[in-house]
């Protein structure tokens, strides 16, 4: 008799009441949640690990700054290198040499869970004396559940490697949990909505493997219009063996004997496979999944044209959201664990969207009106020293403030 049941608290006090065990003792959970959604995915498509790979390790060099606000609320660029929040900021793996993480490393490690998962955690350690957060520790999404309906999380769960489970209260959490669909709060991975794609994607791959492998090396055959005798064969096996192993021979003719003839053999190539279309247009499609034109990772030739438009969109437009959802994350984070009010964090996006030096000098002169760095500071950029009367900006006899019609006089 099938039984129906709306959520496990239904499912839980019906086999309580029955004496049913429901749950075999061994945790499956993770590792059925590893295979069918993230890791086996994410180390077999090549495709899929360069498009998510590509958005991690953008979003992950973007530098997070921590500003504060004037007491008339208008925001300052200052920097407080010292605050626990901006040391925090700059090593959420931590200081200890020991420990090898570097922070570009930490942050993309938790983008490629976000990006598979829908999904990211890590744990947070704090400083005894202070009670501040000193480092983080990244916990994989796939032994991460999240409890919580309608996508709204109120708790948490890690599954150890030992089968074992923990309780983990969301105070002491860094997380993030994207769209839910359904009653549940554990966000919804885009491999599920690809998944069939992938499959079909490694079927290919298999395929083309087991084909190429089981295909036959040789370029050629020798054919006999007669059978021939053992003395024949041998006589003839010695010398195309003497004329293969000869490099003095190479380019020669070899002499056949007794009506014996060379037929060439095609050798199976990549197109006889005819998977390496449906791969492209496979990839295109995991690309277009995650907002990434296909041209910016090379799945998709483009043009001199089209190329420099994309190259200006790829941060105003594909990666903008993830930067975004990113900065938000981190300055709720200090917000609320460092106890501040007047600080927040902002992504760095300048370097990003520069464009050549030439480009940028051009532009920047034309805003301020003529020359804007001075000799030290463009010796510092040389890795130069500074030089006597080097911090004072030289200025063009030739130019004066609103004399000339166009500030590139100033050059």
């Amino acid at each position: 008799m099938a039984h129906y049941f709306e959520d496990l608290e239904e499912l839980g006090r019906w086999a309580a009441s029955s004496r049913v065990v429901v749950d075999p003792g061994a945790d499956l959970w993770s590792f059925a949640e590893l295979d069918a959604e993230g890791g086996r995915y994410y180390a077999q498509q090549p495709e899929l690990k360069r498009v998510v790979g590509f958005i991690a390790r953008q979003v992950a060099s973007v530098n997070l700054n921590l500003y504060t606000w004037d007491e008339d609320g208008a925001r300052s660029r200052n920097y407080p290198s010292q605050h626990p929040a901006a040391r925090f900021l700059e090593l959420p793996a931590g200081d200890d040499p020991k420990i090898s993480t570097t922070a570009m490393q930490f942050k993309e490690s938790l983008m490629i869970d976000k990006l598979i998962y829908d999904r990211y955690c890590a744990l947070i350690e704090y400083d005894e004396r202070t009670g501040l957060p000193i480092k983080m520790t990244r916990l994989p999404a796939a032994r991460v559940k999240f409890k919580g309906k309608a996508g709204v999380v109120d708790g948490a769960t890690y599954h150890r490697e030992d089968g074992q489970k923990i309780e983990l209260p969301l105070d002491v959490l860094f997380f993030s949990v994207g769209y839910t669909a359904g009653t549940g709060s554990n966000g919804t991975s885009p491999i599920r909505a690809i998944r069939q794609l992938l499959d079909g994607n490694q079927e290919a791959l298999n395929f083309r493997s087991q084909m190429l492998a089981r295909a036959a090396r040789i370029p050629g055959v020798l054919t006999h219009p007669k059978v021939m005798d053992d003395k024949a064969y041998e006589r003839l096996q010695s010398s195309w063996r003497e004329y293969n192993a000869s490099g003095a021979k190479a380019g020669s003719e070899p002499i056949l004997e007794d009506g014996t003839q060379y037929e060439q053999l095609k050798p199976l190539s990549g197109d006889d496979v005819l998977d390496l279309d449906g791969r492209k247009l496979s990839a295109e499609e995991i690309a277009t999944m995650y907002w990434i034109y296909p041209e910016l990772l090379g799945l998709r030739e483009g043009t001199n044209s089209n190329m420099d438009a994309l190259k200006q969109m790829l941060w105003s437009i594909c990666l903008s959201p993830y930067v975004t959802e990113w900065q938000q994350s981190w300055d709720r984070l200090v917000r609320s664990q460092f106890r501040t009010q007047n600080r927040y964090v902002d992504a760095d996006l300048d370097g990003k969207m520069m464009g050549s030096w030439k480009e940028e000098s051009e532009i920047t002169s034309r805003a301020v009106g003529g020359p804007y760095l001075t000799v030290d500071e463009a010796r510092a950029r040389r890795n130069m020293s500074p030089i006597e009367g080097g911090d004072k900006l030289i200025v063009p006899l030739n130019v004066t403030k609103g004399g000339k019609a166009s500030p590139m006089d100033g050059e």
